[in-house]
């Protein structure tokens, strides 16, 4: 096994990769390297329109390699991977990184997963983000993320068309930061990839997410079939019978009313049929003594 690079030989490195066009991946992860040495890297980033990856995972750039990092991405034009994992960049660094990626146009795939982040850094990035139209790749797994994260994130998804794949594993979200992403799904047609494994997020909400995520066709397809019906179609669920009607005259909104004589509940929203188709598919005994009570329900998810 090799030594590892120092400081010193990143500036040896920069020097030969100024004038570099032949290159394009450069790769120093697991070395010495420290906020000095990625100074001299980011300047080579500023002046050189070849390199296209760049991997600095486990070196020792901390908040201030990653502000040199960060400030090379605002002026450069070609790299379009770039892995900082285990760094130690804390929420300064993250708060940088986040406003380089305002004004970046060309990065696809950011790592930033075993540093401190933490929700505060998370916020930064996730602002930034809502002006990049080219990042599609983001992870922030192991970075002591908890719910607020979540939020900040679940606002990205809104808001950015871009992003496909987010990482979040190995986190303290909990099933409170769960349904943020379950909201911001039923809205965001883009993101492909959500990993939230080994966090604090319950069976229930884990599959709840799986369905906002796959745009499960099990919600659509009982969707489509409900419009079919002019009568009612009655559900059994718990030795009460539930009837969804549609209008007849209305079909931009299916309808559902309890088949009770003294409870009934109608104009109902897309949305929150949406929440009650949801709602049966997850519970297999769903509790519902009242409609009002169902629709209380649906204010949590």
């Amino acid at each position: 096994m090799g030594r590892r690079l120092t400081d010193k030989d990143a500036v040896t490195l920069a020097r030969a990769l100024e004038k570099n066009t032949t290159y394009s991946n450069i790769l120093l992860c697991f070395n010495s390297i420290s906020s000095n040495g990625a100074k001299e890297i980011a300047r080579v980033l500023e002046v050189n329109n070849t390199i296209t990856a760049l991997d600095l995972g486990c070196n020792h750039l901390k908040d201030l390699g990653a502000e040199y990092i960060a400030q090379s991405l605002k002026v450069n034009h070609s790299l379009t991977f770039l892995d900082l994992y285990g760094n130690n960049i804390g929420t300064k660094g993250a708060m940088l990184l986040g406003e380089a990626l305002r004004f970046n146009r060309s990065l696809k795939i950011l790592y930033l997963y075993s540093n401190f982040i933490t929700d505060e850094g998370t916020k930064y990035i996730a602002d930034g983000l809502c002006h990049n139209t080219s990042l599609t790749t983001l992870n922030l797994s192991i970075n002591h993320l908890k719910d607020s994260s979540a939020e900040s994130l679940s606002r990205l998804l809104r808001c950015n068309n871009s992003l496909t794949d987010l990482d979040l594993c190995n986190n303290d979200i909990t099933d409170e930061g769960a349904k943020f992403f379950i909201d911001a799904l039923r809205r965001n047609e883009t993101l492909k990839k959500l990993d939230l494994k080994c966090n604090q997020i319950g069976k229930v909400a884990f599959k709840r997410l799986e369905v906002a995520l796959k745009k499960t066709p099990f919600i659509q397809d009982l969707k489509k079939l409900l419009r079919q019906y002019t009568s009612p179609l009655t559900v059994l669920i718990g030795g009460r019978e539930y009837s969804y009607y549609k209008w007849i005259t209305d079909t931009r909104c299916p309808h559902f009313s309890v088949n009770t004589n003294k409870l009934s509940k109608s104009d109902i929203t897309e949305e929150t049929f949406q929440m009650f188709l949801e709602f049966l598919y997850f519970e297999e005994e769903p509790d519902l003594t009242t409609v009002d009570q169902f629709c209380d329900i649906c204010l949590l998810y």
